[in-house]
């Protein structure tokens, strides 16, 4: 796919003597050239363009990489462009890689928490700022009209079978029923007191 001149470029800035990961029997071939930023993963210029260093990898080593795959480091070590180290999957499968090593942010590491001010909460949130666009119809989500949202709450009452009761009656389901009289949604036709 690429000149044996890529490749030996390629290979200079790479040490195969790199770290060994907790769960590797095998020590990770570490990019030394540049970093994307700061703990992140290897820059290779290649035609013209900055391509991270563990996609050129595999591509030198396999080929070209799917349009609907990512190349996944087994090693957590982002520098790693050690081809064994590496292998191909979908958002999906890097989530669940993130999750079952821990690597996920969460408590204390969650970005809610180490950077509070880019949260909008409150009046802050975007959602806050135009309410009148997310209301009734007006959200994306809604399925049934104003008038039959109102005459759901008119005529709801908390006996068994209710929920299904008026499901059917005006032909939508069971959820959208249920979200409707506990106030999950069309907030601003609910009785106040």
């Amino acid at each position: 796919m690429y000149s044996l001149d890529v490749a030996q470029r390629f290979q200079s800035k790479v040490n195969k003597n790199g770290k060994r990961m907790p769960h590797m029997t095998t020590r990770c071939h570490e990019w030394t050239a540049g970093l994307r930023s700061a703990k992140s993963y290897g820059q290779f210029r290649l035609l013209g363009k900055n391509r991270t260093a563990h996609r050129v990898a595999w591509e030198l080593a396999k080929g070209a990489i799917p349009a609907d795959r990512d190349v996944l480091h087994t090693c957590d070590n982002k520098q790693c462009v050690r081809v064994s180290h590496l292998y191909l999957g979908n958002d999906a499968d890097n989530g669940r890689d993130r999750a079952l090593r821990g690597q996920a942010a969460s408590g204390a590491r969650h970005r809610t928490v180490t950077r509070p001010e880019r949260t909008p909460r409150g009046v802050n949130h975007p959602s806050h700022k135009r309410p009148e666009l997310r209301q009734g119809v007006n959200n994306g989500m809604a399925t049934i009209s104003e008038e039959t949202a109102r005459a759901i709450l008119e005529e709801y009452s908390p006996a068994y079978g209710e929920l299904i009761r008026l499901s059917k009656k005006y032909k939508t389901t069971r959820t959208v029923v249920e979200r409707l009289v506990k106030g999950y949604t069309w907030r601003h036709l609910q009785k106040v007191g």
